[in-house]
């Protein structure tokens, strides 16, 4: 079960120049390693021993911490001193050295062998914490930080000495696990330390010196040290369920003056802890992946959970809200929905127990666009991406939203290698990856569209220039690239449209026409638009006219018989459905004809009308 330490901060005028606490009441030892340090219970853990003051007939210097000093980085844990506890709280404002026990055997040939400290005589007032442990994954780790009175004036050759000795109890080997990070350089005041504390000596491994707590710092410091590291990582690959020992010791050198002291974070010793956390890491604390903590999802994205226990150690069973996740028996879970997803681990194969582990998966809201957005067709190699702005955004507002264009998806998520909306093509298919962005919503949205260059242009022409009848149709062909579409107008009226087809040819029949009419060619599109011109002209004639009328006589007399119509044109008649007689009209357009001696009535007929067209 993980214990959750938690300390109330009163915000007061003195509220961030605390010191920690320490007191050696609450806890014993061994509770200091089982519950503060390590705190797992599965953790496999014994024949813990200790040695310093209190062992020795003198005050202690181990102890449990708890702080809330923003200037030391650490809120509570285990601090090893080489001089009575009592002493370690800030401020800085008297010089630690009330040790006075003997020092440690092991510590002094480690390093007389590496050839580090040539003035080294002995070591003094060591403080000691040891036990047994079985890991129960690859990795074993926890958080410390090395402070010391030597910081400032003894900084450049005079230095207390710590180690992290860790042993594997089969093949004996033994490893300082107390580092510089990223050296085999042992953390200490001389090879970890700022020149500005003492212009003596040049700054070594600067970046992992941490603060001077003398000077002006010395009221508000948390520890009653000159100066401090950062608070660092000790790590080591090791075998699961392989038996190891460890020796924490801090020394002080060839005297017991000046005193040093480690300070080790609570619950940071890592043994084999179901820890379901994002990015996959070892630690105490579990980050739910969620708004407030900066870790929540966006729609479609998936994350790893591991555990970071061995599979051949453990049977997994995982839930998404209580419910037991079919097919999900591995040390690691792929995460694509919302929900508090927990880990069941039982170990099989040392300790037998079962531990647990929860992480809450929010997703943050995303921004819906057009998935499919249409192709974009250039007759150049050059044009504008922004001519699809409008279809990838779909219904949302144009000026609510930031449209930009990638040649890869990887860029469009990353952000990175943006292209000009003035995009220079170089192949005849371009993908362009596009991102969304509204900056009230933390997701961005995604699509993608082709541009596509065409190296022939469309073409088109329009035939069907005629002369017709008053009334009647005719056809109307355009002919031109297979599969383009023809814009044309009708006596520049609005636009129509007509799809050539496979073979490059459409027509359409005109209505009844009774005018001249005028069919107008716009442009021709397949992918690409090119305007055009071309007409066909279709010509409406009316035809020549012509009536007749007669007069009324009596039986036995002659009359007239008067033709009008279209001048000069020629009019064909019968007189009583006989046969067609021809007249041609005058220019004034008449014709008067005298009928001969009749007796009977006479029915004159026309026939036709014709003006030589």
């Amino acid at each position: 079960m993980k214990k959750l330490y938690l300390f109330f901060l009163f915000i007061t005028a003195i509220g961030f120049s605390q010191p920690i606490v320490v007191n050696t009441t609450t806890h014993t030892v061994p509770q200091l390693v089982e519950d503060v340090l390590i705190d797992s219970p599965c953790a496999l853990v014994s024949n813990i021993s200790w040695s310093s003051g209190a062992t020795l007939g003198t005050r202690t210097g181990i102890g449990y911490f708890t702080n809330t000093n923003p200037n030391f980085p650490i809120s509570a844990g285990v601090v090893m001193n080489t001089g009575a506890l009592t002493n370690v709280p800030g401020p800085n404002t008297t010089t630690l050295g009330d040790g006075a026990w003997p020092g440690d055997n092991q510590l002094f040939n480690y390093i007389q062998a590496l050839g580090i400290d040539p003035g080294l005589t002995d070591y003094n007032d060591a403080t000691i914490i040891e036990f047994d442990f079985m890991p129960l994954t690859d990795q074993m780790s926890f958080n410390f930080l090395f402070a010391s009175e030597e910081y400032g004036t003894f900084q450049c050759n005079y230095s207390d000495a710590f180690a992290f000795f860790l042993t594997d109890v089969t093949t004996g080997t033994v490893t300082n696990l107390a580092l510089v990070p990223g050296t085999s350089t042992p953390v200490s005041v001389i090879t970890v330390r700022d020149n500005a504390n003492n212009a003596g000596c040049s700054s070594e491994n600067i970046a992992y010196f941490g603060a001077f707590n003398g000077g002006a710092n010395a009221a508000g410091a948390a520890i009653n040290f000159n100066g401090q590291t950062v608070l660092m990582t000790a790590a080591s690959t090791v075998t699961p369920n392989n038996p190891y020992h460890i020796k924490l010791v801090v020394a002080d050198r060839n005297d017991s003056a000046y005193n040093s002291a480690v300070f080790i974070e609570a619950g940071s010793f890592n043994v084999g802890v179901a820890d379901l956390s994002y990015p996959v890491g070892i630690g105490v604390e579990t980050d739910d992946m969620t708004e407030a903590n900066g870790l929540a999802m966006c729609p479609g994205d998936t994350r790893l959970l591991d555990s970071n226990l061995d599979p051949a150690d453990y049977n997994f069973i995982w839930t998404l809200d209580t419910n037991v996740i079919v097919g999900a028996t591995g040390p690691t879970l792929l995460v694509s929905q919302p929900g508090t997803y927990c880990l069941q681990a039982s170990n099989i194969s040392g300790a037998s127990c079962t531990q647990s582990d929860c992480i809450v998966v929010e997703y943050l809201p995303g921004i819906t666009i057009n998935q499919n957005p249409p192709d974009l067709y250039s007759c150049t190699n050059n044009f504008n991406l922004t001519d699809n702005n409008l279809a990838v955004l779909g219904a949302l507002s144009p000026s609510d939203y930031d449209v930009l264009f990638y040649l890869s998806a990887q860029d469009a998520i990353d952000n990175t290698g943006q292209i000009s909306s003035n995009f220079t093509a170089t192949q005849a298919v371009t993908t362009i990856y596009v991102r969304v962005e509204n900056f009230a919503i933390p997701c961005p949205a995604f699509t993608q569209f082709d541009v596509i260059v065409n190296s022939a242009l469309p073409t088109a022409t329009i035939s069907g220039t005629t002369t017709i009848p008053s009334g009647t149709t005719t056809v109307i062909t355009f002919t031109g690239t297979p599969n383009a579409v023809v814009t044309y107008n009708v006596d520049g009226g609005p636009n129509q449209t007509i799809t050539l087809d496979a073979s490059g040819n459409a027509s359409i029949t005109t209505p009844a026409l009774t005018v001249n009419s005028t069919y107008n060619l716009v442009s021709v599109n397949s992918g690409c638009v090119v305007t055009l011109s071309g007409s066909a002209v279709v010509t409406v004639f009316t035809g020549p006219t012509a009536s007749v009328t007669a007069n009324t006589i009596c039986s036995g007399n002659t009359g007239t018989v008067t033709f009008t119509g279209t001048p000069n044109a020629v009019v064909t008649y019968t007189v009583d459905g006989g046969a067609n007689q021809t007249i041609t009209l005058d220019a004034a357009g008449q014709y008067v004809l005298t009928t001969p001696v009749l007796t009977a009535n006479s029915t004159y007929t026309l026939v036709s009308v014709f003006d030589g067209t």
